[in-house]
């Protein structure tokens, strides 16, 4: 596999001449014990950085694929649940309009009472609700 993630190497190539030079700068004239420990320990430190940048280097081709899968899992569980969104809006739409169908006569008498076979107000009041 192609490791399209090229900075990677790179930087630890990086990481691990800084670290050369800071070794060969700190034994190369000092001859403190304090200063030699400090950089004894910041060696180590940097060495401890470069081995876990390198484990993550090593895990990333895996995790790109398990990213890949569960991507595709993910496609997959998202049309499962628009199938199922789509079925309920319809059985919801249905039972709407059997509601509406159901009721009619109730809207019906309902528009008989308010408007009271007065013509005259009938009009009125649809170019009220359609405006």
């Amino acid at each position: 596999m192609v490791d399209d993630f090229r900075k990677g190497p790179f930087l630890l190539r990086k990481l691990l001449v800084v670290c050369t030079l800071i070794g060969f700068i700190g034994f190369a004239g000092c001859a403190d014990p304090v200063a030699r420990q400090r950089t004894i320990a910041r060696e180590q430190a940097v060495a401890v950085t470069i081995q876990s940048l390198a484990v993550r280097e090593r895990q990333r081709p895996s995790e790109v694929r398990n990213d890949l899968l569960s991507a595709g899992q993910m496609i997959r569980d998202a049309e499962h649940q628009r199938i199922e969104d789509n079925r309920i809006f319809a059985h919801d739409w249905k039972q709407e309009v059997q509601r509406w169908q159901k009721r009619q006569p109730e809207y019906v008498e309902e528009a008989g009472k308010l408007f009271g076979g007065d013509m005259q107000r009938a009009h009125a009041t649809a170019v009220q609700m359609i405006d």
